[in-house]
């Protein structure tokens, strides 16, 4: 016991695992500077009206704000946007590096596997910080920071753990509006194992104490900015995402796309917005629901299905051992089912995998959305790892082998198809931006024929509205009258080629005179 004990001190290098990841992240930043996707050009337009004062346009029911408040200080100190929510996101990393290490010591994880999963984390969370510049890498770290406390062993000592999870869970809500029900569902679960727990009435009103404080905070935090997306949108709501992601999915084939994508011209939600992207809640959607008839119904239990496989998929992309690691943890706690709940360590990341996915799974899911369930998937991989190695059977040959094959697998997903695969991504739109510049000015209006991302980000680069893409076969005076109506003075023609299997994006600017 004392030589475990002992293990358990030592080092696991969290600080130079931040500094690997400092240099490599700052090292590689220039492959991915024009790295851009819709969802960016919303957070930094947003991020532009709180730094000019536009309040009013700036708040959001689709797009939560913490992302777009952290980038506003460094678009302020003159950093091109791209680049400085990039930025944002490379810092947000050593963060999370930290806070793993520091769940990893609370799980009584042996130095040896922390610093293997510290290895694994670098490269992930790098990947993560430079593929995509949404707010996920800033809600898996919020998420940790979570779980960090409500996975504490003494949890119910003190109410201050309370009214922290109620606070993370607050600023997770205005990070991603999936974690208004996610928290609310997950910090009732953990309360009522821990409550459960124990046996005795002093400990057991410890716990009740720290739910009604962590909600009151959560409600606090949740309150102010959902009483203030109410009065903006005139009904009580606190996120309009829910209907819209729901819209996509709805059966019928000609609505289960982005609104933008066949419902002809949209006109941008304020004077300063690149497109109606920028705020989706004004979109006029078509509402169903499952249970409005049986063959709805079916068709909703079809779809969850379909998520559940992108789900697994996803599990398979992190590494080989995510379904191994998740039976193994599930054998454990069926071992002593009488005392599950004192084994807190592999339940709590167990139900945290499961609840988190589920909401997903419910409406959509995407790669970049189960994040923080990769983490999850180290620390409860770890956890059993150093259970296994405690066996006589692991001699330091066969650990060093186990550790070899543990890391390699996680570490490939995140190189390979992660980084790898996305450096200098985009650079040709940004390329033909460039060569827009002769035809469009700032202050322009235009439309395309084709192509809505591609002409978003011409807009964004060249700092003009975009309307998007008129409607299929639409006939050509209902075109004319439709650009003279908006006033509409650009339109984008664009052409797609394929010559020798490699892929060609050409355009021509139209210039309309009114």
């Amino acid at each position: 016991m004392a030589k475990e004990n002992q293990e358990r001190k030592q080092k696991d290098y969290v600080g130079l695992a931040i500094v690997i990841y400092l240099i490599a992240g700052f090292s590689i930043l220039k492959y991915y500077r024009y790295l851009i996707d819709p969802d960016a050009v919303s957070y930094i337009g947003i991020a532009q009206k709180y730094l000019a004062g536009n309040f009013g346009d700036a708040i959001n029911g689709y797009w939560s704000p913490l992302l777009s408040w952290l980038l506003a200080p460094l678009l302020f100190i003159g950093i091109e946007p791209l680049l400085a929510i990039r930025i944002l996101n490379l810092l947000i990393g050593p963060v999370v590096i930290l806070v793993m290490a520091l769940i990893l010591r609370q799980f009584s994880i042996s130095a040896g596997v922390r610093r293997a999963i510290l290895l694994i984390t670098i490269p992930a969370t790098l990947s993560f910080a430079m593929v995509t510049v949404t707010p996920d890498l800033l809600i898996t770290l919020i998420i940790l920071i979570y779980f960090l406390i409500v996975f504490k062993t003494d949890y119910a000592a003190t109410k201050r753990n309370g009214i922290l999870c109620g606070f993370w869970g607050g600023l997770a809500y205005l990070t991603k509006s999936y974690c208004f029900p996610f928290f609310i569902s997950h910090f009732v679960l953990m309360n009522l194992f821990c409550c459960l727990k124990y046996q005795d009435r002093e400990t057991r009103l410890k716990v009740v104490t720290n739910f009604i404080c962590g909600l009151a905070v959560f409600g606090v935090i949740s309150g102010i900015w959902i009483t203030t997306l109410s009065l903006k949108y005139h009904k009580l709501t606190y996120s309009t995402a829910g209907n819209y992601n729901i819209s996509l999915i709805h059966p019928k084939e000609g609505e289960s796309k982005h609104p933008m994508l066949y419902q002809g011209l949209l006109v941008p939600p304020n004077p300063t917005a690149i497109s109606m992207w920028e705020d989706p809640s004004f979109i006029k959607i078509s509402k169903w629901s499952p249970f409005e008839s049986p063959d709805a119904f079916k068709y909703y239990l079809n779809h969850i299905g379909k998520n559940i496989g992108k789900t697994y998929d996803f599990f398979k992309e992190i590494s080989i051992w995510v379904i191994p690691i998740i039976i193994a943890g599930i054998l454990f706690l069926l071992q002593k089912p009488e005392k599950i709940l004192t084994q807190h360590q592999i339940l709590y990341p167990i139900v945290s995998i499961f609840l988190y996915a589920l909401g997903y799974n419910l409406v959509m899911v995407e790669r970049r959305y189960l994040w923080p369930i990769f983490f999850l998937i180290l620390i409860l991989g770890g956890y059993i790892t150093d259970k296994l190695f405690q066996s006589s059977f692991f001699t330091k040959t066969r650990k060093a082998g186990l550790y070899i094959l543990f890391i390699i697998p996680f570490i490939y997903g995140p190189i390979v198809p992660g980084l790898l695969s996305t450096a200098d991504a985009n650079k040709t739109y940004y390329s033909l931006s460039q060569y827009m510049k002769t035809s469009i000015r700032p202050g322009d209006r235009i439309a395309s024929n084709d192509e809505w991302e591609p002409s978003l980000y011409a807009a964004y680069y060249l700092n003009v509205q975009y309307y998007g893409i008129p409607k299929n076969n639409i006939d050509k005076q209902i075109l004319y009258e439709e650009l003279r109506k908006y006033n509409i003075n650009r339109y984008l023609i664009w052409d797609r080629k394929v010559l020798n299997g490699v892929e060609d994006l050409h355009v021509n600017v139209g210039t309309i005179q009114w």
